[in-house]
């Protein structure tokens, strides 16, 4: 029997902007359903931004002393979750630390060896995990009861139980239906960021990828549906992410998505979609055309095959220039965004370029540029030595040494790239450059260089990074960057000014075949 309720807090460490962690919202509401735990338990969830205060964090989570603190952690939010953690357990000595996540499952017999504050982790999905470690914490049964479970023995040695069978998609709890997820929205101060799951799951199995390689499991349409409405009539709601592998793994069901989105998106909030442009047909390419402000996102990574064969990607570069043409031909308007990993094994400066002006002749809305961080789980952290090289083994998982990507040329890229996105975000910039390039009709003139030119131009003339030195900058901020500079108007208009004499200095170039301006007087 039970003498006096558990308080189990769960905790989150966000980025700005956010709505509620929807896998901290699951985990309580999967874990509701067993009457013992509704009865028995007072849940709390906390979410933070991970740039905040960890003492302040602190102070707040152990004002209301709990039993259990369960942490959420990610490759960006990790050491502040284990700043955090540390905290809780020095001050509440007598509490249970629970991690879980993506970045805690792959190193979880790692983090029991090497971090005494945590106390265990659980693997994985965490929905069934989480609701019989819940169970055992009641009524004091074994923990070989619990799957997917990471703890010590008694005499220390770490141990794992088996992994946790998959749960029926169908009967998981909606997280949009959940009153700390109203509730959250409700509150809001401002609008939020939607992360939004209608399946789990990919069937892909790239070798950088920690969550490949598994059977795609498909949400229920009509709570899907239900789901989607419920957050595109909230006013605290500024855009939704499709967190899925590909809105289009199952065609049929990706397209009643997106019509269901065009018919039932009444404020027009914008919604960001990954997907896969080789496997379009002319039918969803003339559905994705009639969206707006949404975004679709293509996965491209790199275009050398080289790279591509160390990835276990295949890339049909023909098909893949085909319907982005096609779709661009329906609506020149619709928002593409590429995204391209800098140092994957084989990866080199020049092969990096090769690959962004790859991208770039394609004139997408803008790019993703992601700093290859090399994930727990994933069989290139496993296989380092393999895939010639070596990385950190916390988070963020930074490279240390690359066979083919010396540091210099490494940080060059991760500056190129930086420099050719944030560019992408001022039309008066990248229409300029690329109707030049069109009308030079010179393929051997190649676009990117011009924004290599144009990056070495501005040296010393302006400063986008309010001081900050790009290979600081951890990829996965680079959009805070990019809105603080293109929010900053008198920045922006100095740019401009800049790029108009720039541009004035190309066209003089190209008039009298002169392809070199090094120290030119401007």
């Amino acid at each position: 029997m039970v003498n006096s309720k558990l308080n189990v807090t769960l905790t989150a460490l966000a980025f700005p902007r956010r709505d509620l962690s929807p896998a901290l919202v699951g985990l309580v509401e999967y874990a509701r359903r067993e009457p013992l735990l509704a009865e028995n338990i007072n849940f709390v969830i906390h979410q933070f931004q991970y740039v905040d205060d960890v003492s302040v964090l602190a102070d707040n989570l152990c004002r209301e002393p709990g039993n259990l603190y369960a942490f959420s952690c990610y490759v960006w939010n990790f050491h502040e979750c284990l700043q955090l953690a540390k905290l809780v357990k020095e001050r509440l000595p007598q509490s249970v630390v629970l991690f879980g996540g993506p970045e805690a499952t792959g190193l979880a017999g790692h983090l029991l060896e090497q971090y005494r504050f945590i106390d265990y982790v659980i693997k994985g999905e965490g929905e069934e995990p989480f609701k019989r470690f819940l169970m055992c914490m009641l009524d004091k049964s074994g923990l070989s009861n619990v799957p997917s479970l990471v703890y010590r023995n008694d005499s220390g040695e770490v141990l794992e139980t088996v992994p946790a069978e998959q749960s029926d998609i169908g009967l998981l709890p909606s997280v949009c239906g959940s009153d700390y997820y109203v509730n959250y929205l409700n509150q809001a101060t401002e609008t939020v960021t939607v992360t939004f799951e209608t399946s789990r799951g990919c069937p892909f199995r790239c070798r950088y990828c920690s969550w490949g390689g598994k059977q795609v499991r498909f949400h229920p349409l009509d709570r899907v549906f239900a789901g989607l409405r419920k957050v595109l009539n909230h006013p605290s709601v500024r855009r939704i992410y499709i967190t899925d592998a590909d809105i289009f793994l199952n065609k049929r069901r990706g397209k009643e998505i997106l019509n269901f989105l065009l018919n039932n998106n009444p404020f027009k909030v914008p919604v960001i979609f990954e997907v896969n442009p080789e496997i379009l047909d002319d039918e969803t390419i003339e559905l994705i055309s009639k969206f707006g402000d949404d975004e679709f996102a293509f996965g491209l990574q790199s275009s050398s095959p080289a790279v591509l064969e160390s990835i276990n990607r295949r890339f049909n570069s023909q098909r893949y220039c085909e319907n982005i043409t096609k779709l661009k031909a329906v609506n020149p308007e619709v928002k593409i965004w590429f995204s391209l990993i800098v140092g994957l094994p084989g990866d080199s400066l020049a092969t990096f370029k090769q690959s962004l002006a790859f991208a770039v002749r394609m004139m997408p809305h803008s790019l993703y540029i992601h700093e290859f961080l090399c994930l727990p789980g994933s069989e290139f952290f496993k296989e380092q030595a393999k895939y010639g090289f070596l990385c950190q083994t916390e988070a963020p998982h930074k490279l240390i040494y690359h066979r083919t990507f010396g540091q210099r040329d490494y940080f060059a890229a991760k500056e190129l790239g930086f420099y050719v996105s944030l560019f992408h975000y001022y039309g008066f910039v990248k229409e300029p450059l690329f109707t030049l390039w069109e009308k030079t009709n010179t393929p051997e003139i190649n676009l990117l260089h011009w924004y290599e030119r144009f990056v070495e131009f501005l040296r010393q003339r302006i400063d986008l990074t309010g001081g900050k030195d790009v290979k600081e900058v951890p990829s996965f901020l680079f959009d805070e960057y990019y809105q603080k500079a293109t929010g900053d108007k008198e920045l922006t208009g100095r740019l401009k000014l800049l790029f108009d004499r720039f541009y004035v200095m190309l066209e003089n170039e190209l008039e009298n075949d002169v392809l070199a301006f090094e120290g030119a007087a401007v």
